[in-house]
């Protein structure tokens, strides 16, 4: 199986990421996380996508 998802240190890093990248929370891209992957909830143009925390971290967002 996977490696074990630490909620606590996903949700430090998310929180993180967002007070970085404020328009991203303007935009209200990033929904929440998937509680079974730890992976982050996205959606823009209604179109709902996941990504690991990682992946976020390195990618720029187009808002």
């Amino acid at each position: 199986m996977g490696e074990k998802v630490d909620k606590k240190e996903i949700i430090n890093r998310l929180q993180l990421y967002c007070m970085n990248n404020k328009l991203v929370i303007q935009q209200e891209i990033i929904k929440g996380t998937n509680p079974k992957t730890g992976a982050i909830v996205l959606e823009k143009d209604g179109e709902i996508n996941q990504c690991s925390l990682e992946m976020l971290e390195k990618m720029k967002l187009s808002c």
